[in-house]
């Protein structure tokens, strides 16, 4: 019985260092919702203003429509200068070599439109924005 009511302790206190983390730390960014389906998380040195850039873009060029629900993610770092990078939260069954491509485009594209064709890194992430798969520097798109 004490075994279980330690285990119970246990478990009760990483799901509040979890919950702490997630509240405190903001691993995933702030978050900016363009609407009510889609958002845009910014962490780093972006701001708000560059999730702004990214939701217009993207609605603009007609990623971000009404029927889907959509999620990306804009970093960059003093390590990484003016390099974004820019994480697009997909389900990973549904991409193959075409979509890969099409996110390499999209990434090019408004590096170009919006960025004055400052490097873009395009991530794919799952829906709790673990990484799996780093497609490279977008090129621009001219």
């Amino acid at each position: 019985m004490k075994v279980l009511k330690i285990i119970v302790s246990i478990i009760a206190f990483c799901l509040l260092a979890y919950y702490l983390y997630q509240v405190i730390a903001k691993p995933n960014g702030k978050k900016y919702e363009c609407d009510k389906n889609h958002t845009v998380y910014y962490k780093g040195n972006t701001t708000e203003d560059d999730a702004k850039k990214v939701c217009s873009y993207f609605k603009e060029i007609g990623y971000l429509v009404d029927s889907n629900e959509a999620s990306i993610q804009i970093s960059t770092t003093e390590k990484s200068k003016d390099t974004m990078m820019m994480r697009f939260i997909v389900d990973k069954s549904k991409i193959d070599a075409e979509s890969e491509a099409a996110f390499l485009t999209l990434g090019g594209a408004f590096s170009m439109k919006s960025l004055n064709s400052k490097p873009v890194v395009v991530i794919l992430a799952d829906k709790y924005m673990d990484d799996f798969k780093n497609l490279g520097y977008a090129k621009p798109v001219y």
